[in-house]
């Protein structure tokens, strides 16, 4: 508990059978880097149980082997933990359908603030962003964070920015966009199973009715992997403070 790294580029390549856990109550890691992981067996490739995740980079892992299990690129379970000001961006999954997948899985309370989840890709899964996994009186919150551009390829795949089978996850000052699914009908930027509460967030799928718009955010170049708004984004001053 309490313990501190930082500023680490950790990496493994070729074919390791495990992820990287940080299993801590009260910790930090910080300005750390994690890439190139193709993860063959076990089904999680950063698993974070307690303390905070800032300013951490979270890239070209990769599950290449495997069938039917959850595949979590970064799991963030539990009330403690918080990811902050993380970058996730070009994870991909090539294995056989996982239910639940996703780059990034939040349990039990967990938060993801100031962070960019974007370019990932599920080739056989129904997620491929954020998989909020909440539950009654367990809240998750995803605040100021820009969730684009990432692919949930299996036919049947819905919600491939945030998808959230309970509606307990609260959704505020975040960017829901781009994100794609083979069937548009499904939900491609959010997908929930009741209402999910939202906060002056820009989402297609988000009611306009607490403050939501449905315009484009307007990124300088998205596809450049350049995320900032341009001068003329409707998202520019418009956030809620709380």
């Amino acid at each position: 508990a309490g313990a501190v790294i930082e500023g680490f580029v950790i990496s493994q390549a070729g074919s390791p059978t495990a992820g990287y856990v940080l299993n801590q109550t009260a910790g930090q890691v910080n300005d750390c880097v994690f890439s190139g992981t193709t993860n063959t067996s076990t089904y999680t490739a950063l698993s974070v149980s307690g303390g905070r995740m800032q300013r951490c980079v979270v890239r070209n892992l990769s599950f290449s082997t495997g069938n039917g299990a959850t595949r979590k690129m970064c799991n963030l379970t539990g009330a403690t933990v918080v990811a902050d000001g993380c970058v996730f961006t070009n994870n991909i999954d090539n294995t056989i359908y996982g239910a639940s997948s996703a780059t990034v899985v939040m349990e039990k309370g967990a938060t993801l603030r100031n962070s960019l989840v974007a370019g990932n890709t599920y080739a056989n899964g129904d997620q491929s962003g954020v998989h909020a996994s909440s539950k009654a009186g367990t809240f998750l919150a995803i605040e100021n964070c820009t969730i684009a551009n990432n692919a949930a390829k299996r036919g049947s795949a819905a919600g491939a920015g945030i998808y959230d089978g309970s509606g307990y996850t609260l959704v505020v000052n975040t960017i829901v966009e781009g994100n794609t699914v083979p069937t548009s009908a499904n939900g491609a930027n959010v997908k929930a199973g009741v209402a999910v509460p939202a906060l002056n967030s820009i989402c297609p799928e988000l009611s306009e009715a607490d403050g939501c718009m449905q315009d484009s955010a307007k990124f300088v170049n998205a596809a450049a992997g350049d995320y900032r708004l341009a001068a003329d984004s409707p998202a520019i001053d418009a956030g809620y403070a709380w």
